[in-house]
């Protein structure tokens, strides 16, 4: 395949090797539900890239600390661009796809979170999607913020990507009494 290389900042350096031949397969994609985009992992190639930068900075973290730790990269290393202002319309971007663009809006940044949940840590997540926003929960029993959701009769606290510098059980303001669609992706 052919690679493209993208030096992301997270307090250091993370160097990502992408497969352009794939962002190309991804660009050409046919939009499709919201949940198709949940359930794609992140390539290989990209996994060994996040993998030798997450993997040392999680040992001996919990996972909670896990989470919260991936909440603050997908919060400030992906900068944050509605798909109008990037691309001239709606785009749902895949995983690599968010970590390739030079910007991201909060569903793109919600798939990345997600997949990185499932990836770094044993907690359960959905996909949390309201009519302007989409976001995530996850299933934290150590929190102990306000801001939840009863999914399954389990607890799932707010953990938004896209609301910068919140953390476990914060949502964003105007959907704190919204009721959202939920995207059971660790399903499948």
């Amino acid at each position: 395949y052919l690679e493209t290389r993208r030096t992301m900042y997270f307090d250091k350096a993370i160097h990502l090797n992408l497969n352009k031949n794939l962002l190309e397969f991804y660009r050409h994609y046919p939009p499709c539900d919201l949940e198709v985009y949940f359930n794609t992992p992140v390539s290989a190639n990209v996994m060994q890239s996040l993998d030798a930068f997450f993997l040392p900075l999680m040992e001996g973290k919990d996972d909670s600390e896990r989470a919260a730790l991936l909440l603050d990269f997908v919060q400030r290393a992906i900068r944050y661009k509605t798909d109008h202002e990037q691309f001239g319309k709606e785009r749902y971007l895949f995983p690599d796809e968010t970590l390739f663009y030079p910007a991201a809006d909060c569903e793109d940044r919600s798939v990345l979170f997600a997949r990185l949940i499932r990836r770094y840590t044993k907690l359960e997540a959905i996909g949390l999607c309201y009519p302007l926003h989409v976001s995530v929960a996850v299933n934290l029993p150590s929190c102990q913020k306000p801001d939840s959701i009863l999914f399954k009769n389990k607890r799932f606290y707010h953990c938004d990507p896209t609301y910068l510098g919140a953390k476990c059980g914060m949502a964003m303001p105007s959907i704190r009494s919204a009721t959202p669609e939920i995207i059971d992706y660790m399903r499948l």
